[in-house]
Formats: structure tokens, C-alpha cells, sequence
């Protein structure tokens, strides 16, 4: 557990004079305590929910939604991102049941909590999350093409960066012409990979094969402000950008596509996020969920190309052979002006640097977050205590409140394992709580604090640079979990998905839990439900923004 690893928890607490003793956490805490504040971790108060206010997403993830929210706002607050940002999946792991778990086949940890994060592309900071906990189905607009799960999910995701000039960089998930032009009308550019079997994609594009292409071949075509590609190399990849053109760029004896050379170098902000984190697993065997969602955040840490060169067996097409539909104010053609939004902010961090980690701690754990912990930790270790069928020697009888250091020395022996007794430790682990509304329909309602706090937290202390990008993440988590994902190129295969609008060197700037509800249910409304709620920070008051932009030809 942290940086002290160990088989079991109770070695932690183990006196014994051999060379692998550690007294320092029976000198801040005892064994007992630590397990009944376990025991009581809580963060919101289950009566407080009103199952008929909550869609079924914000139901499961209701009782960490605190936590949730906090880190969200502390990782937006904190620090400027970069002109590029990266969105991808993340996985947590978890093996246990859990409603929103996620079976993730090429992540490490394959089977979790999956969460979708906006990390910067250089640096891997994590600027915003979502817990992936499902699809909320009454938000689903078929008529609207930016009104659907992806598109949502993704707009929410930059929430609060409008109109400074990122370029987001995604995968083909979350791509579309639609959304790459109401990107554009947001002040975003927008770059990636492209399934073109999507809407609005023109069929000379989307019915080439490989073997209609030669190595190296490229066939594109533009409308406006938003270009598309195929390229032939050892595969048929599709791309799309708001900025790139068809510009080339000569590596070695052979010609790639500038937007292929950008995307691989700007597209990992998310896996360099994971990567970081990797030296320092905090992964143990709980029963209990709300702890390692936790501990996701906690521990997150705090190039562009442009050359231009003449195409070599480039051949482009006139797209006129598809009907427009009524309103379509844009068509497909060879030529057109790819302008690159210019970025207008600074990349820095708003508060004064830490001097010392536990500053750069408690940056992120304000004194406002400990309270509503502490509050609903105590809270709930009076319900069990009141709770029948509770014995005269049992370890909750010998409970009394945290408070608000104590909080701080429980989180801290979560990441490190040093400064608290055992028994205190698993108390305030029983007893830890986040929220006492409870919501059958919301798998992550407990949490739904903690992820509103901590996204808001972020918006506050950071600003990202220009490049943005938004996909998915995992927390790990091996245990049973309804919402579990399993995400096989991920490090962590199975978790927790968030949807994560992040830099493309990493720094997540917000993030969104996937509870995996409603995932019978196709459509994209769910999609630009959580994007527009990841970009909701940023948006500006003063702009009216056009909302069902479309990119369709014309006869």
C-alpha cells in the first residue's frame, strides 16, 4: 500500500524486531483505529438522496460524488494547461462487483472503474475526469447529431476551455465531422483518428478499401474548416483535423501526412498520466469501491509540426454526389483554408508553487473537503452504531469522531502507510462516507460530490494550454463491480472508465465516471451529454454558441 509494500495490512502494524519493521504507523495511529475509520469512510449521507432528482449515472456514482467533484474543481484550478490536451480512457482496477465495472481486454489492469480524462499531452497532467457510470437515455436526441452519448461526453469534458485556442486530440471513439465543426465554433481545433462509417462522412471516403490504395496513397477532401484523410500504409487510416490540410511530411525514404505525425506525438497525454503513476501502486484487495476512486486522483500528476512539402500519389475528389439535408450549410470540396486557432492563454500553474509535498497535498484536500469527509465519516459510524445486530466487543463500539487532522493522517496513510495506528485506520475505513444520499439509480451517487468537487477544484488552480484531447481512462479495480470496464490496450484492463478532457502531455483538466448503465441503448446523445458537461467551466456567458452544425455535401 503506497510506498511501503507489504502482503497483508496488518504488517504494517507488526512490532516485531526484524528487518521488516515499520513503527512509525502504530505511532500515529493504532491497528484498530485505522480499521474502523475504514469501516466508516463515508462521503455523503444515503437519506439525503432523492432517487427521482438523479438520472441513472449520477445514482451510481451519488455517494463519492463529493470526492469526485472536488478533485475535478481542485485539477481545473490549480494549473494552466497547454495549447495541446489529450482525451482517452482510463481504467481502475477492480475485481469485485460493482455496477459501472469495465472489462477493458488490452488494459493492464482489464477489468475496473473506466474514466474519461483530459490530460495534458506533455506533461500527462490530469486536468478534468468522469467516472464512466452509464448512459442517460432520456438525454438522447436522435435528430441532433451532436446531441448523442459520444459528443457529449466529450464537450462536457473540455467544459471551461472554449474559446482559448486548445486542440484537442481524441481517437476515432469520439470523432466526427459533426462535432469536429462545433469543436471549431467553440474555438477548439481538433485532431484524431476517424471511423468513417460515421454520419456526414462523404461515401468516396468511407467505401475505399485497402487494396483500392496504394502504400503511401493519400485521398482527402475539406469542407470549410474541417478536413478528412485516408492514408495507406501498412493499413487504411482515416484522420481528421480542423487545421491540418493534406500537408506531407518526409520521414526517412517515405512520405506521412503531417496530422499522423502530430497525432503520434500529442495523442498520449493520458497514457503518460498512467505511466507516471505506474511507480507508485496504491492498489490493495478492499471491499469497498469509494477507496480506490479515491485514491485515483490523489495520486494524478501535478509538440505541434507543421511542415509542408508537395504530395507524392495524392489524388483528391469533389464529394457532390450525396444529398444535403434542409439547413446544411456546408459541402465537401478539394480546396479550402485550414485555419489554426490561435491559443490565447498561458500555460501555468495559478497558485504559488508548493514547497513541499504536503503542500502540493493539500492543494487538492482543501480544509472544505476534510470537513464534508470528517462530517460524513462520523455521521455515518452513529448509523452503525444504532444498526442492529451490533455487539458489545465489536470494533465500532470503541469509535469516536475524527476529526479533521486525524483525516488527513487516515488519506495519508492510504498513500503511504506511515503515520497512523491500524486499528484507527480500518475504523475510519469502515466509516468513511462521501454522501448519505443514497440512489438505487445512480451507481455512483456516493462519490458524485467528490467527482463535482475535485473537476471544480482543477478549473480553479489550473488553465490548460491550446492542445486539448478527450478520451477514456481506467481506474484499476479487480473486484465485483457492476459499471467494471474491461479495456484491453489499457495498463489497467479492468476498472473504472472515465471520460477524461485532458492536454496532450497529460495533465487531466476534468474528468466523467462511466457507470455502464444504459449501454444497450445506441445513439450519441450520452456522448455530447458528457462533453458539454466537462467543458462546462469555461463556457462564456457573452458568446451564443450554434449548437446543431452540421457537415453534410451538397448536389
Amino acid at each position: 500500500m503506497g510506498l511501503v509494500v507489504k502482503s497483508r495490512l496488518e504488517e504494517y502494524w507488526n512490532v516485531a524486531q526484524d528487518i521488516f519493521i515499520t513503527p512509525g504507523f502504530a505511532m500515529e495511529m493504532t491497528s484498530d483505529r485505522f480499521q474502523l475509520l475504514s469501516k466508516c469512510l463515508h462521503f455523503r449521507n444515503n437519506n439525503d438522496c432523492d432517487p427521482a432528482l438523479l438520472t441513472r449515472p449520477e445514482a451510481k456514482i451519488y455517494k463519492i460524488k463529493p470526492i469526485l467533484d472536488h478533485l475535478n474543481h481542485k485539477f481545473s484550478s490549480l494549473y494552466n494547461v497547454s495549447k495541446n490536451i489529450a482525451l482517452d480512457e482510463s481504467l481502475t482496477m477492480w475485481k469485485g462487483w460493482l455496477d459501472i465495472n469495465q472489462f477493458i481486454r488490452n488494459n493492464a489492469a482489464t477489468v475496473g472503474i473506466k474514466t474519461y480524462e483530459i490530460c495534458e499531452s506533455q506533461t500527462g497532467y490530469l486536468w478534468r475526469f468522469e467516472v464512466h457510470a452509464g448512459h442517460d437515455d432520456s438525454a438522447l436526441q436522435d435528430d441532433d447529431p451532436i446531441s448523442g452519448i459520444v459528443p457529449s461526453l466529450v464537450l462536457g469534458l473540455l467544459n471551461g476551455l472554449e474559446h482559448k485556442g486548445h486542440t484537442i486530440w481524441m481517437d476515432n471513439f469520439y470523432n466526427s465531422p459533426a462535432l469536429a465543426r462545433e469543436l471549431k465554433v467553440l474555438g477548439f481545433d481538433c485532431v484524431g483518428t476517424l471511423r468513417t462509417n460515421r454520419q456526414f462522412v462523404p461515401c468516396e471516403l468511407a467505401t475505399i478499401t485497402k487494396r483500392d490504395m496504394t502504400v503511401g496513397q493519400v485521398l482527402g477532401c475539406t469542407s470549410g474548416d474541417v478536413d478528412l484523410m485516408v492514408w495507406r500504409d501498412k493499413n487504411r487510416v482515416a484522420f481528421i483535423s480542423t487545421y491540418h490540410g493534406l500537408a506531407v511530411t518526409r520521414c526517412g525514404d517515405t512520405l506521412k501526412p503531417t496530422v499522423v505525425q502530430d497525432y503520434n506525438v500529442c495523442m498520449g497525454g493520458v497514457d503518460r498520466k498512467d505511466q507516471q503513476l505506474a511507480m507508485y501502486p496504491i492498489e490493495r484487495r478492499r471491499t469497498r469501491v469509494c477507496e480506490d476512486i479515491e485514491n485515483l486522483p490523489l495520486k494524478s500528476p501535478l509538440i505541434e509540426t507543421s511542415p509542408t512539402a508537395s504530395l507524392s500519389q495524392t489524388r483528391t475528389v469533389r464529394l457532390d454526389d450525396q444529398p444535403s439535408p434542409e439547413g446544411a450549410t456546408s459541402s465537401w470540396s478539394t480546396q479550402g483554408t485550414m485555419k489554426n486557432i490561435e491559443f490565447t492563454k498561458t500555460q501555468e500553474l495559478l497558485v504559488p508553487p508548493p514547497s513541499d509535498p504536503f503542500e502540493a497535498f493539500r492543494l487538492l484536500l482543501d480544509d472544505n473537503i476534510l470537513d464534508l469527509i470528517v462530517r460524513e465519516t462520523n455521521a455515518n459510524a452513529i448509523r452503525l452504531l444504532k444498526a442492529p445486530g451490533v455487539k458489545q466487543y465489536s470494533r465500532i463500539m470503541s469509535w469516536k469522531d475524527m476529526t479533521r487532522t486525524e483525516s488527513l493522517t487516515f488519506l495519508g496513510l492510504v498513500l503511504h502507510t506511515e503515520y497512523m495506528s491500524r486499528n484507527r485506520f480500518m475504523l475510519i475505513l469502515c466509516c468513511l462516507h462521501f454522501s448519505s444520499e443514497a440512489n438505487e439509480e445512480d451507481r455512483l451517487s456516493k462519490i458524485r460530490s467528490i467527482v463535482d468537487h475535485f473537476n471544480n477544484r482543477m478549473n480553479d488552480i489550473y488553465y490548460p494550454g491550446k492542445q486539448l484531447s478527450l478520451d477514456e481512462s481506467m481506474v484499476l479495480w479487480r473486484g465485483c463491480l457492476q459499471f467494471r470496464q474491461y479495456i484491453k490496450n489499457k495498463r489497467h484492463k479492468y476498472g473504472v472508465k472515465l471520460y477524461v478532457l485532458a492536454e496532450p502531455e497529460g495533465t487531466v483538466l476534468k474528468f466523467q465516471l462511466y457507470d455502464s448503465a444504459g449501454d444497450e441503448t445506441s445513439g450519441i446523445g450520452h456522448t455530447q451529454k458528457i462533453v458539454l458537461k466537462l467543458l462546462e467551466e469555461k463556457l462564456d456567458v457573452d458568446t451564443v454558441f450554434i449548437w446543431a452544425i452540421t457537415i453534410t455535401p451538397t448536389i
